[in-house]
């Protein structure tokens, strides 16, 4: 299956919480900026009563290098990577969780045949067992019946995204905007801007 539509769910959330109370039923720990050098184990979010965990960012940032993602070398840069990762699994923590309260079910052949689709499309890239097993231990994935285990979890959970957002498309209510309303938007907020003194940052 393709990944769950990559949305944020803060605006989604806002979107949608007046007709079905998402809102009030996953609160959400706002997520700081993360630093990469901060000791494993740690809890640094949590969605409903689920937390997410430093090790959790790690292991979506490996998944990531494993797919072609180059870690950048910049010490800011990785925190804002990092920072950007956990946003992601706060978001699909927030669509499995309302999957679950949806009782939306996913089958096991779709999750497994997925998995085993792109477990064969990554070992077809290295010559022998020997080789893939190496690169995989190097990325942090772990063995490959570690790989395979974590990477059926992680098509379920995008199986149930998608399922969630399905759902919660249909319950939205639709928002119909007026070119009007976008020019009277647009010109509240020229002149708010002319009303600013200038600055200068570096």
């Amino acid at each position: 299956p393709r990944p769950a539509p990559r949305v944020p769910l803060r605006f989604i959330v806002g979107a949608f919480c007046v007709p079905i109370g998402i809102g009030a039923q996953i609160p959400v720990t706002p997520a700081r900026a993360v630093p990469p050098t901060l000791p494993i184990d740690r809890v640094i979010a949590v969605v409903g009563d689920q937390p997410l965990l430093w090790s959790d960012v790690l292991t979506a940032i490996n998944q990531r290098r494993a797919q072609g993602l180059k870690l950048p070398t910049d010490s800011a840069e990785q925190t804002k990577l990092a920072t950007t990762v956990l946003g992601e699994l706060v978001d699909e923590e927030i669509l499995v969780q309302k999957a679950k309260e949806m009782k939306l079910e996913v089958t096991d052949a779709d999750i497994t045949s997925g998995a085993d689709r792109q477990i064969k499309q990554v070992r077809s890239q290295f010559q022998s067992d020997e080789e893939y097993r190496a690169e995989l231990k190097k990325a942090g994935l772990g063995t490959p019946e570690e790989y395979r285990k974590s990477l059926i979890e992680q098509y379920r959970r995008q199986n149930l995204q998608q399922k969630a957002f399905a759902e919660l498309k249909k319950k939205a209510k639709p928002v119909n905007i007026t070119e009007e309303e976008i020019s009277k938007a647009f010109e509240q907020s020229r002149t708010e801007l002319q009303k600013r003194p200038a600055t200068i940052t570096f």
